[in-house]
């Protein structure tokens, strides 16, 4: 029995429907995916995002302070902050606040704790009440190129004015006593100041300055991803 073919590049237009096997697209674009929800076909690089979504990355200069301005709005309730291997000149706290239309927030609103224990098992804590910033790593090592710093900062809402500031996270650092002494930390803090959208953020060292960053050795680096809600 012979079977007959059809040549598929002539007398065929427009698309053929995925019900009958087609995808319903006529193109793609580089990048994009095919999903299939029952009879429609997306083709959409973003349906393809993950949890995650890179929004910036700052290589941090010999500077006393930095900002990361417009890193947070509408699109993303949550975040998460990547602090890659920060170092500073002297020993210090490194202190963050948030930041609205290019100016941080530096009232007496900051509220936060953090617990770990160093490489020996000693336990360490610190706390603050009515700060003017956050203290995001806690007795930092600046005597050499070798102490740094490497944490993640998640924030609940920060471009939501009626939503208080809340960050939680965790972080690895060299401490004050030695930057042998690794210490790692369990941290969360809260900024208690209502109608307050912030759009980015403010870091600097209490004491000394930053250390130049450098993206092929992997230090200085300062990453923010918006969040996905589904």
């Amino acid at each position: 029995m012979a079977f007959a073919t059809i040549d598929v590049t002539k007398g065929i237009t427009g698309t053929i429907p995925v019900a009958n096997g087609g995808t319903n697209l006529t193109s793609g674009t580089t990048d994009q995916f095919l999903k299939f929800t029952g009879t429609t076909t997306l083709a959409s690089a973003a349906d393809n995002a993950g949890a995650l979504s890179f929004i910036s990355s700052t290589t941090i200069g010999a500077v006393d302070n930095f900002y990361i301005n417009s890193c947070f709005n509408s699109t993303y309730q949550n975040y998460m902050v990547v602090l890659q291997n920060l170092r500073a000149t002297a020993d210090c706290n490194l202190r963050m606040r948030f930041v609205s239309g290019g100016s941080f927030e530096s009232g007496t609103g900051y509220r936060f704790a953090g617990t770990g224990f160093d490489r020996g098992g000693s336990a360490r804590t610190y706390s603050g009440h009515d700060n003017t910033s956050f203290n995001v790593s806690n007795s930092l090592d600046g005597d050499d190129t070798a102490s740094q710093h490497f944490g993640i900062i998640y924030i609940a809402a920060p471009n939501i004015s009626s939503s208080r500031k809340r960050i939680t996270g965790h972080y690895n650092n060299s401490h004050t006593s030695g930057n042998s002494i690794d210490t790692t930390y369990n941290f969360a803090g809260t900024l208690e100041k209502s109608s307050y959208a912030a759009d980015g953020l403010f870091f600097f060292p209490d004491s000394g300055s930053f250390r130049a960053g450098s993206v092929s050795e992997g230090h200085g680096l300062v990453k923010v991803y918006g969040i996905s809600d589904s």
